[in-house]
């Protein structure tokens, strides 16, 4: 599961080993358009070259494992709705990105 808590997105340790492993940034991409959210490893040299990509911490948030971003400027910048929420996701365990929406569309 990930979601929206306390403008922190997180993201439940099944998810964040199978995408990120153990590493402790993250780069990542907001398309308005697509109400859309790329996060892929730091690490990720191709990832980065494609997108304009800011970076995060990607922080431990309890004691399972469960990691979160801090997304606060990007909720407020782009006028998203800051409630604590579930979020639909894509996890791309081969691409290893996990796409994240905004929109109203079910857990893909």
């Amino acid at each position: 599961m990930v979601t929206l808590s306390n403008a922190h997105i997180i993201i439940e340790k099944h998810i964040a080993d199978l995408i990120f492993s153990n590493l402790a940034h993250v780069n990542w991409v907001y398309y308005p358009q697509r109400a859309a959210l790329l996060i892929a490893p730091a690490t990720d040299e191709i990832f980065k070259s494609l997108h304009k990509t800011a970076m995060s911490v990607l922080k431990y948030r309890n004691k399972h494992g469960d990691r979160s971003i801090s997304i606060k400027e990007l909720l407020l910048d782009n006028e998203i709705d800051s409630s604590d929420r579930n979020l639909s996701y894509l996890a791309d365990e081969k691409m290893k990105i996990l796409n994240i929406y905004f929109g109203n569309s079910a857990t893909l």
